[in-house]
């Protein structure tokens, strides 16, 4: 199936989840559910390879904020897309509001983020997203207990063979795990920041 009629398809899917929108659900929930029947429209891989995981969250949140746009003009309500929750609401703010500048709108409405973004890039997204989200400044050294401490906690037997690579895999597959849509939360993911950050110090 071709991108377009992916699109088409998807949007007019998405179109008939207006009553969960209504509720609220997260893009895990969403996703899970348009993997199974009957919509079938990703495939079972879509959450386990960094760039189909890409992929698939642009796709999903291009067509959302299409229907944002269609849903605010035609005074169906006013969608809020987030990871964590997409949720229609009733319109509540002026027209004056709506039509300013949304950075984040226009990133996914430009297809050519979709063909451009390459599987490097998205680790690299990734890496910085979760940095970001650990706030950690690392300046010194770690002594051998956090060492330790932060090689536990990604799951690291031998710090003295570790490189650059090994660590980065080994920080993706705990992240992964613990990904609050993943069942974990925003506390274990500082954490395995954190540790990747300690490590990434003593590796540099």
């Amino acid at each position: 199936m071709s991108e377009h009629k992916m699109l088409v398809l998807l949007s007019d899917i998405l179109a008939t989840f207006k009553p969960q929108f209504e509720v609220g659900m997260s893009e895990f929930e969403l996703i899970s559910a348009l993997k199974k029947p009957p919509y079938s429209v990703f495939d079972t891989n879509a959450l386990s390879d960094s760039l189909v995981l890409f992929q698939t969250h642009f796709m999903l949140f291009h067509v959302l904020y299409h229907l944002r746009k269609d849903w605010r003009s035609d005074g169906s309500g006013e969608l809020d897309i987030g990871a964590t929750s997409i949720k229609l609401s009733p319109i509540t703010i002026d027209k004056k509001t709506l039509s300013k500048a949304d950075p984040l709108a226009d990133y996914y409405l430009d297809w050519q983020h979709f063909s451009s973004t390459s599987e490097r890039d998205v680790n690299e997204m990734i890496d910085d997203f979760w940095q970001a989200m650990g706030g950690t400044n690392i300046s010194l050294q770690a002594d051998d207990a956090t060492l330790a401490e932060a090689a536990l906690c990604l799951g690291i037997a031998d710090l003295d063979s570790l490189n650059l690579a090994q660590l980065k895999i080994q920080y993706r597959k705990q992240q992964h795990i613990a990904h609050p849509d993943k069942g974990g939360s925003v506390e274990e993911a500082q954490k395995i920041s954190a540790a990747y950050m300690v490590l990434r110090k003593h590796i540099d």
